[in-house]
């Protein structure tokens, strides 16, 4: 018989329709409605053993978000973790007449497990009684269990990882060095942890990021090895970058030679550039969350912000650094591919300033009210080489942005070449500036037009030829300021490269071949 406890609940501990249809019909008159209540069944540590290791369709703490693209069938299913109540209770989720269904494993007061009508002693008898039975999860829903999805690849033991030494510490969680241990051997990796008491939404966020990066594949950007979701702690698994953040190696090797700087510029322009082309935004572009591998190949990571859209909209602006927020994300909370064009402006400027703060002197709310207000941008030292890309990447009009391919071309002619340029651009960082197409050329060196447009050269057919461009001494590029504004992540990246090998070349291994990293005072390893 159904109980009714003081608060009102009532709580059924089988499914007795009838019962519940006459206590509805007696109490109709007073206007009470019963809350309907299923005990559901609370995993213990022996069930959690029983399925992880018995089973392969138990896929632990795995969200909807990620379970519903494994079932592609009716009658796939799989069982897995999920919370409610701050109570960890199992699932089924199953796909049934194109739709995914999921139903919880109920425990009535004798401990039997049950969906709708038939009980069990173990979840695993249950679930084999469904599919040998042919018998529905649940009369009204039809959903029948035929197959159960196995674990994918991604899908790690928490016994394969074993952590070794924290490397950092986050707002939920902590990064720690490890080794991750494979049929082959053991390699040494990143681990990024979710603290155990974070709440279900943070758990959300931290698994979104987890199905992010597994759509990624790119030399310069992080690859994620799996996640680990079987218990707590739960863990993203990724590629180690010992090197270091970019920031970190900026500020600890300076002066860091020019060459390095424009090196570490142009991968992480390609990195941004593929994630444009994946449609990420990654929302928190800065030299900090440019990783460096073990050969010092950026590695862009951290993308717990980040989105898989082209355009959104995000009232929360608490947790994002603002020195490195676009106007439009100042003013109207939006986020885009060209709002990452922005910060990948900052980064730039990071770089080459060896790791100063962007805009020093100026706190958050200063900096804020004069670029929003005054349209303000910051000096570019006239010592650095012609920086071009930061001046593209911080216009302020994104309606007609440009893409990160050419931010990244937009790097002088000259800087890839090695020349010297006798005129710096006039208009770094304080107004729109948009590259033409460009040749070295042998410009009058007594000539004040910068401005000059001019056409495009014959293409380059070898590194060869290449090679010996890198000697042109004296010749100088043109540039063209027009009144455009940032562009996109794509632009940026190819700019960064000669037109003539933009489509043929790799713009980051072009740049490792152009630029090998030059040994710091540290004693790190040069590059070939």
């Amino acid at each position: 018989m159904p109980s009714v406890h003081a608060d009102g609940i009532f709580k059924i501990h089988n499914r007795d329709i009838k019962t519940i249809m006459h206590w509805g019909m007696n109490h109709m008159s007073t206007g009470w409605q019963p809350k309907l209540r299923v005990i559901e069944a609370v995993i213990t540590d022996t069930d959690e053993s029983e399925l992880e290791f018995n089973t392969a369709y138990f896929h632990g703490l795995l969200p909807r978000a990620d379970i519903e693209p494994l079932l592609k069938e009716d009658g796939n299913f799989i069982v897995r973790k999920t919370e409610r109540n701050g109570q960890i209770i199992l699932a089924l989720s199953v796909k049934w007449d194109n739709r995914i269904k999921h139903f919880m494993l109920n425990q009535d007061e004798t401990g039997l497990y049950y969906f709708e009508s038939h009980k069990d002693k173990t979840i695993l008898g249950l679930i084999d009684w469904h599919m040998k039975s042919g018998e529905p999860i649940s009369i009204s829903s039809g959903a029948k269990l035929i197959k159960g999805i196995g674990r994918q690849p991604w899908l790690l033991s928490h016994d394969e990882i074993v952590l070794q030494k924290k490397l950092g510490e986050g707002a939920f969680g902590e990064v720690h060095l490890a080794l991750y241990l494979t049929p082959t051997g053991k390699t040494s990796v990143a681990v990024k942890t979710m603290r155990k008491e974070a709440s279900r939404h943070a758990r959300l966020r931290f698994m979104k990021e987890a199905r992010i990066m597994r759509k990624f594949k790119h030399p310069n950007v992080i690859r994620i090895l799996g996640v680990a979701v079987y218990e707590n702690p739960l863990m993203i698994v990724m590629e180690l970058c010992p090197g270091g953040s970019v920031l970190a190696f900026v500020r600890k090797s300076a002066p860091v030679p020019n060459e390095t700087k424009l090196r570490f510029s142009i991968e992480a322009a390609a990195g941004l550039a593929y994630l444009e082309s994946k449609k990420c935004i990654h929302r928190d572009i800065a030299a900090r969350n440019c990783l460096l591998s073990a050969k010092y190949d950026v590695k862009i990571s951290d993308f717990g912000m980040s989105n898989e859209r082209t355009f959104m909209h995000d009232d929360k602006l608490g947790k994002v650094p603002m020195k490195w927020l676009a106007p439009e994300t100042m003013q109207q909370r939006v986020f885009s591919s060209k709002s990452d064009v922005w910060a990948y402006g900052v980064m730039v400027y990071e770089v080459y300033a060896d790791g100063t703060e962007p805009y020093p002197g100026l706190s958050n709310v200063q900096a804020r009210a004069k670029i929003v207000v005054q349209n303000y941008r910051m000096e570019m030292p006239k010592r650095w080489q012609r920086m071009v890309v930061c001046a593209i990447c911080l216009g302020k009009k994104e309606a007609v942005d440009m893409q990160m391919l050419s931010c990244a071309h937009a790097f002088c002619r000259e800087c890839m070449t090695h020349c010297t340029a006798s005129q710096l651009c006039p208009a770094p960082f304080c107004t729109y500036v948009r590259r033409v197409n460009v040749v070295i050329d042998e410009a009058d060196e007594g000539s004040d037009d910068s401005h000059q447009k001019v056409k495009l050269g014959p293409k380059l057919p070898s590194m060869l030829q290449l090679e010996e461009r890198q000697r042109c001494d004296g010749r100088r590029g043109a540039f063209a300021c027009v009144n455009a504004a940032r562009m996109t992540l794509n632009d940026c990246c190819h700019r960064l490269c000669f037109d003539c090998l933009s489509s043929r070349i790799n713009v980051a291994v072009m740049a490792r071949s152009l630029f090998p990293l030059h040994c710091p005072a540290n004693g790190v390893k040069k590059n070939g």
